[in-house]
């Protein structure tokens, strides 16, 4: 079984594999219903709004989210946490493979719901 942590770790697993699949409705199950995602520049609240959201990431040809350490810190039935992550964005430009690396920090927000863990922001 695993800890409460690991449960936790295993959702920004989830999450980037998902996105690089293009499982945006998977992903968005990972939130809560009323849950938040926040990419530059927007706020998208509910899981219809966020998958909506991930959607713009067919722009690219592919993309490729690397998961370095990940601190989360329980709290009961919440929890919050810090992932850092190198992501590839891959997009042909005038013929050519472009690659934009994008180097992110998520701090994440979660909570325990129906006995899962779930994102909350």
């Amino acid at each position: 079984m695993k800890s409460e942590s690991e449960q936790i770790r295993s959702l920004a697993i989830e999450y980037a594999e998902g996105v690089d699949r293009r499982r945006f409705d998977a992903v968005a199950e990972l939130f809560l219903e009323s849950g938040t995602l926040e990419p530059p520049g927007a706020l998208r609240s509910g899981r219809r709004d966020i998958a909506a959201a991930l959607e713009g990431l067919r722009r690219y040809s592919g993309t490729f989210h690397h998961l370095g350490q990940h601190r989360v810190d329980l709290d009961g039935e919440e929890a919050t946490g810090k992932v850092y992550c190198q992501a590839h964005h891959f997009a042909e430009i005038d013929g050519q493979r472009q690659d934009r690396v994008l180097f992110i920090r998520y701090q994440d927000a979660y909570v325990r719901h129906r006995d899962v863990w779930r994102f909350a922001s």
